[in-house]
């Protein structure tokens, strides 16, 4: 998936969960918990937009277990790498780790705040 697609996607569904080979990924069941960071750009910078998602998407390149998460709240964009953890209690524990604010539960497509 190019840039311009993944900024579609963005666009349409308010954000997008990215593998390291830049592909979409939609997991039914578990959480994701940030654990490098969390970035805010303000969402009409497309441009800085692309170049945080490709330095991002490369920092990724090597690890299968992490993922690249972009997505649109209350007029700002939020990108940060996340973990997938099928455990409730084990995703808490670890988001309380690195110091989260939330979790998200990939089921119910909702945050839980820690």
């Amino acid at each position: 998936m190019d840039i311009n697609e993944i900024m579609k996607q963005i666009r349409k569904d308010k954000g997008i969960t990215i593998n390291r080979h830049g592909k979409p990924v939609h997991h039914k069941t578990g959480y994701y918990v940030s654990v490098l960071g969390l970035e805010t750009v303000p969402s009409r910078k497309d441009t800085l937009i692309k170049l945080k998602i490709k330095k991002h998407l490369s920092s990724i390149e090597e690890s299968r277990f992490y993922y690249l998460g972009v997505w649109v709240n209350k007029g700002r964009c939020y990108i940060d790498i996340s973990i997938h953890i099928n455990d409730f209690w084990r995703a808490k524990y670890i988001g309380r780790l690195f110091s989260q604010k939330a979790i998200y539960n990939c089921k119910s497509g909702r945050s839980i705040t820690l």
